[in-house]
């Protein structure tokens, strides 16, 4: 049986197989091991690899290719689902995780004494990492999903002032991954406005170039009989765009199909196409669901807008000034959806990063089968309020053949006035060719 090696759902932990990000993994490598040992906020949309980079200072091969010597003890703990955790179950947790990875007798001794207490006093904290540095060791915790403890309220300016101070006062150093800047997560202005934030350089995740996305194709396919033709590989980076994880996705299908009769050879293209872009459209759309439902109404709009008018003119680049005149505020919404890695910025120009994700988002905007718990004239009854009769008219127009789900945000949209004429017409040409 042949072994498909492309992989996706799990976290790439061995090192042979994680793939790119060398100028990432050197930015964060420099900061660990220059004398102040800086921390680093790896940003980046869910799937985009995150996971796997922080693991990827896990690996002992890996550590010791970046130069890593034994000083150096990494600590990996993710927050994913722990909403509610207390700086004191914070605490005990990684110490909890520090206390095996700690060779000297008398600091795992202090450790264990630290963590069971009921209530973790920081000044003991603040002593056990005066007592890491005066033995030449370097602490880095690797905090994936740290959002989740951003945005808990248990955790106030003070819990985020004393890490700051064992961070810049001792040989203490956090790299984290988040789906945004961590700023973005704050709970309150006094979070925000902490010097915690200032002791990281934030590292954003992307897409990979197309020649990276080349590069990854052909190494994975290196040691196996199957080699993808240059047009499906073309096709794959045409469905999946240069996302790590729907590369992986699309390549894992492709090589399956590669592999079977009724897909392989030149003369089953169509054939063989179809079955890649079933099975990825049936794996991506959770991710999709998940993109679309963490955006914010801005940012919705700008998507459908881009989506829209790539559909509508397949051949022309679609640059800021076209979605302007269809949202005046798509400026400050297309910033963090590059970020985000769900629009890609090219020959001055934005697309969309999968023409699948686009057909998605058409798809729900437009999916009237969704129930409602109230009616179209209710709710336009209700909203005719802050509009005239001839807005209310097109409005009507529009909404009625949208999704119950999306009425607010579509509703926002036309409410603008410098927009609402090229917004209305570019749905009109939607629903005519529907």
């Amino acid at each position: 049986m042949i072994t498909n090696p492309f992989h996706y759902g799990k976290p790439v932990t061995d090192p042979d197989h994680f793939f790119g990000r060398r100028r990432e993994i050197e930015q964060i490598v420099t900061r660990l091991q220059n004398v102040a040992c800086e921390s680093s906020s790896i940003v980046g949309e869910r799937r985009i690899g995150k996971t796997s980079l922080l693991q990827r200072f896990l690996s002992p091969a890996a550590l010791e290719r970046h130069g890593f010597t034994s000083e150096y003890v990494f600590v990996y703990l993710s927050f994913e689902g722990f909403s509610h955790i207390t700086p004191t179950r914070f605490w005990q947790w990684v110490l909890e995780e520090l206390e095996p990875k700690t060779e000297n007798t008398q600091l795992r001794e202090q450790i264990a004494l630290i963590r069971q207490a009921d209530m973790v006093d920081l000044f003991e904290v603040r002593r056990l990492f005066d007592q890491f540095t005066r033995k030449g060791l370097r602490i880095v915790f690797l905090f994936d999903e740290f959002e989740y403890v951003i945005r808990n309220k248990n955790f106030d300016a003070d819990f985020y002032g004393g890490l700051r101070h064992l961070a810049t006062n001792y040989n203490l150093a956090l790299v984290t991954s988040s789906s945004r800047e961590l700023i973005y997560y704050c709970h309150s202005a006094e979070i925000a406005g902490s010097p915690f934030f200032n002791i990281f350089a934030n590292i954003t995740l992307k897409p990979f170039t197309q020649e990276e996305a080349c590069l990854l194709i052909k190494e994975y396919l290196e040691g196996t009989p199957v080699s993808f033709s240059r047009e499906d590989v073309a096709w794959l980076l045409h469905i999946a765009g240069c996302h790590p994880y729907f590369l992986q996705i699309a390549g894992f299908f492709m090589f399956d199909a590669y592999t079977r009769e009724e897909y392989a050879g030149p003369e089953k293209v169509d054939r063989r196409r179809k079955y890649v872009e079933e099975r990825f459209e049936e794996n991506a759309i959770p991710n999709f669901v998940y993109y679309w439902g963490h955006s914010e109404n801005g940012e919705k709009i700008t998507l459908a807008a881009l989506a829209l008018q790539s559909k509508r003119y397949p051949d022309r680049t679609i640059t800021a000034d076209d979605l302007k005149r269809l949202y005046t505020q798509v400026e400050s919404a297309l910033s963090p959806l590059i970020k985000r890695s769900l629009v890609v910025e090219h020959d001055a120009g934005y697309h969309l990063f999968s023409p699948v994700f686009q057909e998605w988002i058409i798809g729900e905007l437009t999916d009237v089968s969704v129930e409602s718990e109230m009616t179209l004239e209710q709710w336009l009854e209700d909203y005719q309020r802050k509009l005239v009769e001839r807005v209310y008219e097109r409005t009507r127009e529009v909404i009625s053949r949208v999704n119950p789900k999306y009425w607010e945000v579509v509703g926002r949209w036309l409410s603008n006035s410098k927009n609402r004429e090229q917004v209305a017409e570019l749905f009109a040409w939607l629903f005519r060719t529907k």
